[in-house]
């Protein structure tokens, strides 16, 4: 007799992890471990002096100029990534302390375990154990203070008084080796993006399938992020490349089939995911150890500031609102 796997429903263990103030506060801790205190002063210099300019003529092309051109994006940039933690947990207290409507965001992670009965049968029962409810804030936390944390390491590399890093400074493999702690932080900050975009659009599934999935993207997006330095003249390089890309596009379609069902934010989620992967990989791939800093640097800038406001809007809409998280079913 042939043996049969089926899924067996019992009641299930639920847990719920649920964020609070213990955490924020946490957060806030790590937040001025970093010192802030010179790019807030810069930017409020920066906002002091284009206010000058557009009070002197307001119609002034100038200040048209220095609203686009000048440092003030930048240091926008620069302070809306610094201060992502704090914003996230800004717009999660305001939904605590004043939202009257279904504003919760939470993933459900599951667990199984595979039994052989004791009376002599060879099927074998997979059953579901359990089900853990986990806020989503603990899945993009990790990401914002990535994201802060590199931040603050361009920002210091790029500083006037010691600047490593120009917009015309070619991202080769020449390049000055302290900027190896750059690097490493961008990956860190590629996996906790990974993994909080892969769990929001991937609820109803194991966290060993969330961790496989992103540890997976993550280090095939590393390679190419960090072949960006180098030249890809020979033979074994462009074989190298194509056969990374197979790979991504292998670890990517899985994930399509994972998504959850019937949820309009795990597709929007998705989607900006998939939009993120494919700026990452196709600018990287496309510098050719010839990009400048300001190119590279403007992509990753940009598909981080992308990614967090998603989560933002997720944040601020509600996951569960429209989604209708399964808390009381079995999978």
């Amino acid at each position: 007799m042939r043996a049969r796997a089926f899924i067996k429903r019992r009641a299930l263990a639920r847990m719920k992890l649920q964020f609070n103030e213990t955490f924020a506060a946490v957060i806030v801790a790590l937040l001025l471990l970093v010192c802030f205190c010179r790019q807030v002063l810069q930017a409020l210099a920066a906002a002091v002096e284009l206010c000058d300019k557009c009070s002197a003529q307001c119609c002034d092309c100038r200040c048209i100029a220095a609203l686009v051109h000048g440092d003030a994006p930048r240091r926008a940039v620069a302070m809306y990534c610094l201060f992502l933690p704090l914003t996230y947990n800004a717009v999660y207290f305001w939904h605590q302390s004043f939202s009257k409507f279904d504003w919760t965001s939470s993933v459900v992670l599951v667990d199984f375990r595979s039994e052989r009965p004791t009376n002599g049968t060879q099927q074998t029962e997979i059953r579901q154990t359990g089900q853990t409810e986990v806020d989503c804030m603990f899945c993009v936390m990790p990401f914002a203070l990535a994201a802060s944390l590199n931040c603050w390491i361009w920002l210091s590399l790029s500083k006037d008084s010691s600047a490593l890093l120009s917009h015309d400074t070619i991202w080769d493999d020449a390049l000055p080796e302290c900027l190896l702690y750059y690097e490493l932080a961008y990956c860190a900050e590629l996996l906790a993006v990974n993994f909080s975009l892969i769990a929001v659009s991937l609820s109803g599934r194991t966290v060993y399938e969330v961790l496989y999935a992103t540890t997976a993207l993550t280090v095939v997006e590393c390679c190419f992020v960090c072949g960006a330095r180098q030249r890809r003249d020979g033979a074994v390089q462009r074989v190298t490349c194509a056969a990374l890309t197979v790979l991504l596009v292998a670890v990517v379609l899985p994930l399509g089939m994972m998504l959850e069902q019937d949820c309009v934010v795990a597709e929007a989620v998705a989607a900006v995911h998939v939009l993120c992967v494919c700026t990452i990989v196709g600018m990287h791939f496309a510098a050719n150890g010839d990009a400048t800093a300001s190119s590279i640097l403007a992509v990753r800038v940009g598909t981080t500031i992308l990614a967090s406001l998603a989560h933002l809007a997720v944040l601020v809409h509600g996951r569960n609102r429209a989604c209708q998280t399964r808390t009381n079913q079995p999978f």
